[in-house]
């Protein structure tokens, strides 16, 4: 709980924010400091704000936390790095900066002034930096921030840059198509009905298609843009975004890109965890939280329990369906060993490089099917639009 206190450290009037179970010790600590408490009250929740709609990129929140480690290593004050970094900023990122210089100049720590912006920092930040500044290695817990942040941007990135060839092939074959279909088709479709000239199936086919399209091409717009509304906003609903994701894992190559990328989150964030000192509990929420799929966070929570009762993180993960068996059994090695967090780390770096084979293999299963679809559509065109233009020309040339 945090609480809002105001003292004298003798003719200084000092005010601040402390985490605390009770008044009772924020008035032990105040005292063991040497200054005198005049009040202590329990600090009001942080209200979210506009601003949090707006979430810096991993580049830009990289840099923040990396600048801050250098910082607090040099043994400069926070608050002016954060000073420096607003002013070369704009927008909701700039106002963020300067709301968080604003309450460590009140008292705050920096790990509690991040909790009050939580559409910028995820609770896995603030928990890292809280632990680094109770232990005087802050600047350690900032550079695990921005090592996790440009980790996961890093996965982000190779799942984007794996689809967007398969993505641009279809939007240049799509507006191909368009075109032949709107300009070119109803033009010829003119002359050959002025000729009175016997179209094919493929070509009938194709002007009932384009006609349907453009009497009914603006409801149909609408519905498939409220389809994507209702998937979006269904994501806000427990149930819903349970069935999507369940939907999305199922998918033929993307499931396994899903899955191992999720894998590689929840033991990144667990390994990181606990090597800054979080308790098992406490570190397994966060995981769970980072997975980014609705299913697997089902079943990765049902390891919470099972962890923290004593059979151990080993035995736990073995008896949830979502770990492979090669997650278990290292990581009883590491319990072996007393070295459970860099082994977590390793499985993390395994199953990033599985995400990245998983999108690789998807990919190279698309193209082909893409291909074959693409050339389905083009000679099913050029077949529909040259076939009566040689039957007119075979006309043409009898008469």
């Amino acid at each position: 709980m945090r609480f809002r206190y105001v003292a004298y450290e003798g003719r200084r009037r000092r005010c601040g924010v402390l985490d605390a179970a009770s008044e009772e010790e924020v008035a032990r600590a105040i005292a063991s400091a040497g200054w005198f408490l005049v009040s202590v009250v329990p600090a009001a929740p942080s209200r979210p704000r506009a601003v949090l709609l707006s979430c810096p990129g991993g580049p830009q929140l990289a840099f923040f936390f990396r600048q801050l480690a250098a910082v607090v290593r040099m043994g400069l004050p926070v608050t002016r790095a954060l000073s420096v970094q607003a002013s070369s900023m704009s927008g909701a990122w700039r106002r963020v900066l300067r709301g968080l210089e604003a309450r460590v100049r009140g008292g705050e720590s920096l790990a509690s002034a991040m909790a009050a912006y939580p559409g910028f920092f995820r609770p896995l930040f603030v928990e890292l930096v809280r632990a680094g500044e109770r232990s005087g290695t802050a600047d350690a817990a900032l550079d695990r921030c921005a090592r996790y942040v440009q980790a996961e941007f890093g996965l982000r990135q190779k799942v984007k840059s794996a689809m967007m060839y398969p993505l641009v092939v279809l939007l240049f074959a799509g507006a191909g198509a368009a075109y032949l279909v709107g300009a070119v088709l109803p033009k010829i479709t003119k002359m050959f009905l002025d000729l009175q000239i016997p179209l094919p199936l493929p070509t009938r086919l194709l002007i009932s298609a384009t006609a349907f399209l453009q009497a009914r091409g603006p409801v149909l717009l609408g519905v498939v843009a409220g389809l994507v509304l209702a998937a979006s906003a269904g994501k806000r609903v427990p149930g819903v975004r349970v069935l999507i994701d369940s939907l999305l894992l199922r998918l033929p190559g993307l499931g396994g890109v899903i899955k191992a990328s999720g894998l590689s989150r929840f033991l990144r964030v667990l390994a990181e965890g606990l090597d800054v000192g979080l308790p098992l509990r406490m570190a397994l929420e966060l995981s769970t939280r980072s997975v980014g799929n609705a299913v697997l966070e089902r079943q990765a929570t049902g390891v919470i329990p099972r962890a923290v009762s004593g059979s151990g993180l080993a035995a736990a993960l073995e008896q949830s369906r979502v770990f492979p068996p090669l997650v278990p059994q290292v990581v009883r090695l590491g319990e072996e060993t007393g070295t459970v967090p860099s082994v977590l780390k390793e499985l993390a770096d395994y199953y990033e490089q599985e995400a990245d084979r998983a999108v690789k293999a998807a990919t190279s299963m698309i193209e082909p099917l893409m291909i074959f679809a693409v050339a389905g559509v083009v000679g099913f065109l050029a077949l529909a639009i040259v076939a009566p233009i040689y039957t007119m020309l075979g006309k043409l040339g009898g008469m």
